[in-house]
C-alpha cells in the first residue's frame, strides 16, 4: 500500500478507522464540553479569548452537530 497516495494493491485491505458519534455539548460549560469531547477522542476548538471563564461560559453552538459520525481526532468547533 502507498499510504501517501492512498493507493491500495490487490489483496491489501485498507484499515478502517472506527467512526465516533459526536456528543451533544450545547448547554454545557466550555470546560465540561472539552472534557467530554476529549473522552470521545475528539478535539474541542474555539476562538481564543484572553481571560475566558471556561467554567461559567456556556456552549451555544457546536459544529459538526451532535450525532454526526466522524473519525477519531476530528475537531469540534464550539461557539459561546
Amino acid at each position: 500500500m502507498l499510504p501517501y497516495l492512498e493507493v491500495v494493491k490487490d489483496g491489501e485491505l485498507e484499515e478502517e478507522t472506527p467512526l465516533i458519534e459526536i456528543p451533544n455539548v450545547v448547554g454545557m460549560s466550555i470546560k465540561e464540553a472539552s472534557k467530554i469531547l476529549k473522552e470521545n477522542k475528539l478535539e474541542a476548538k474555539m476562538e481564543a479569548q484572553e481571560g475566558l471563564d471556561t467554567e461559567n461560559t456556556t456552549v451555544k453552538k457546536q459544529t459538526p452537530s451532535a450525532g454526526i459520525a466522524v473519525k477519531s481526532g476530528n475537531n469540534v468547533y464550539l461557539e459561546y
